[in-house]
This record gives C-alpha cells, structure tokens and sequence, in this order.
C-alpha cells in the first residue's frame, strides 16, 4: 500500500491577467471596481491519493493486481482565474 501525499502552496495571481468577462473575487478595489494592481490569492492544499498492490495475484508468477485512487477525500484545487480559461 501507498500513501502519498501531494502540497501545492499558496500562490498569488495578477488580477489583470484575468479575463475581464468575469468578476474575480478579491480584484475589486474599496469602491467595487475592478483593480488591475491587485491580486487574488489562492490557498496551499494537500491532496491524499493511496494505492494498492497484490502481487501473485491468483498464483501466476509476474501478475500483479494495482488499483489507486487521486485526491482521496474529494479535495478540490483552488479556483485559478488566469490559467483555467
């Protein structure tokens, strides 16, 4: 059995480099317009994927029997305004 775990840390992003068609929270500026300057800042996080091996699955020499699973609680990543679109 594996356990790894996988740290992402936290990261800002330039406001400006989001699309304009979307209101990104966090790039508005005291008045409620949008700031160019200012940016959003997106959280670290920690994912848990486990895996799990039977060699000799069965009896054949060599077969091997793998199944795994990524991000085992359902951690969703951050939402990154400037590299999902």
């Amino acid at each position: 059995m594996n356990w790894n775990l996988r740290f992402l840390s936290a990261v800002q992003e330039l406001c400006s480099n989001a699309p304009s068609t979307i209101s990104v929270p966090g790039c508005e500026d005291s008045v409620g317009k949008f700031s160019k300057t200012t940016f959003h800042n997106l959280h670290s996080i920690l994912y848990h994927d486990v895996q799990v091996s039977w060699t000799d699955a069965f009896h054949p020499s060599g077969f091997k029997i793998e199944a795994g699973v990524n991000s085992l609680f359902g951690t969703n990543p951050p939402v990154c305004y400037t590299c999902t679109y």
